[in-house]
């Protein structure tokens, strides 16, 4: 299936924006794509999905692409660690980055997976986690002490312990946004103001809450888009908020890291040319290009209302 039909029914001005971005960083979106979705399996595309809003499918358009981005990371990652594994060369820095590089792609799946399957309640729980370690990405950039613990720590116990001492009550978050801000990086109110707001809503739905127990029991009762009780599980359009969450969050990471962590260049300086008659400059090109995508990305949602809930959404049978 062709990328255009994956998402017929989506925002032709988003598509051509990513697509004439990627183009301009001579990457090819199509071929990255096609790898990316060459992992899903048959719930990928739930029949219910052409009739999804097109906001949603929007938000789903740009969750997918970031998603891609991440699977980029990974496969640069596990190439550069192997390649520099023989000479000894992989720090406590690189090995912290791989794991948790390899969790993030990891997640983004597994929330695309619960949102497509109408699971949106336990897709935000993973979301609020999906944001922490995010978090624990950009302090591997600059705080070395955390990578070694986080490479030592292997026990249950020690792990939790570890965790507790860098990343439990903001304290990674301080961190991060000091030396953002020290960076003079910009947007960082923006950002915070945005992802306070969300984390707030994403709480209830991790915690054992009335409105979290019964959301999942009748998920869409009160979403206009579904017809009926709301038992049977759909795609709703309350599951653009969750898509947008895990999206602007790893906007945020990726344009930041360009700009203060460094996380993706020093994976990029690892990643050797070549391997055997395999040209790897495609690979590095496309997470080369990430803060660019983000930056563009960000523009189109800014554009765009947030909150879609007093939008009338047309569905692709309407645009037919």
């Amino acid at each position: 299936m062709s990328l255009t039909s994956y998402y017929s029914g989506m925002s032709p001005v988003l598509l051509k924006l990513a697509l004439d971005t990627f183009r301009k960083e001579k990457v090819s979106y199509s071929h990255l794509w096609n790898g990316y979705v060459s992992n899903f399996g048959p719930k990928s595309l739930p029949k219910n999905i052409y009739r999804l809003p097109s906001k949603v499918l929007d938000a789903l358009f740009i969750f997918d692409l970031l998603s891609c981005l991440f699977q980029q990371l990974k496969f640069s990652c596990l190439l550069a660690m192997l390649h520099h594994g023989e000479t000894g060369e992989n720090t406590d820095q690189d090995k912290c980055v791989m794991a948790l590089v390899g969790r993030l792609e990891s997640d983004l799946l597994a929330i695309r997976t619960l949102v497509l399957t109408g699971s949106d309640v336990q897709a935000r729980s993973l979301a609020r986690g999906l944001s922490e370690h995010l978090d624990a990405l950009a302090l591997s950039g600059i705080n070395s002490i955390f990578c070694t613990d986080f490479v030592t720590h292997q026990d249950g116990q020690e792990a939790n312990g570890m965790w507790f001492r860098h990343m439990a009550k903001g304290r990674a978050r301080k961190q991060i946004y000091k030396a953002v801000d020290d960076a003079r990086a910009g947007m960082t109110d923006w950002f915070k103001i945005y992802r306070e707001a969300e984390e707030e809503m994403l709480a209830s739905a991790v915690h054992p809450t009335h409105i979290a127990g019964f959301m999942s029991v009748a998920p869409h009762i009160s979403d206009p888009t579904v017809e009926g009780w709301g038992n049977e599980r759909h795609v709703s359009s309350g599951s653009r908020r969750t898509l947008l969450f895990c999206s602007i969050r790893c906007i945020e990471t990726l344009i930041f890291d360009a700009r203060v962590y460094g996380v993706i260049a020093r994976i990029r300086r690892r990643l050797p040319d070549h391997l055997g008659d395999v040209d790897l400059s495609p690979l590095s090109k496309s997470t080369g290009c990430a803060e660019q995508i983000s930056i563009e990305l960000l523009r189109y949602m800014a554009e765009e209302p947030l909150d879609n809930s007093s939008e009338e959404e047309n569905t692709w049978e309407d645009q037919k």
